[in-house]
């Protein structure tokens, strides 16, 4: 279950989003994050983590200016649970 939820996160255009959540469950529950129902996978442009029941989400070095949407979704042996937020960059338009 999420302890407390993914809030929408407003950055400008080139920077980094962060997304946190505080999930537990007995057992742990495994993570994944999705951004517009597409899996994240680590690596230079995103980063994850799950220390001491805090899941963070990373986007680094932001581009795309259309809004996004996140979802993590935490599951165990008990179910599942998600919590979702959008993401809103905002940038120079000329």
């Amino acid at each position: 279950m999420f302890v407390s939820q993914l809030e929408d996160t407003v950055v400008e255009m080139g920077e980094t989003a962060t997304f946190k959540c505080n999930v537990t469950g007995i057992p742990r529950p495994t993570l994944v994050w999705y951004i517009e129902d597409e899996p994240v996978v680590d690596g230079p442009q995103f980063e994850t983590s799950f220390v001491d029941n805090v899941a963070t989400l990373e986007i680094k070095d932001i581009k795309d200016d259309q809004p996004m949407f996140i979802t993590c979704k935490a599951e165990n042996v008990a179910g599942e649970a998600r919590s979702s937020a959008e993401l809103i960059v905002e940038g120079i338009f000329v």
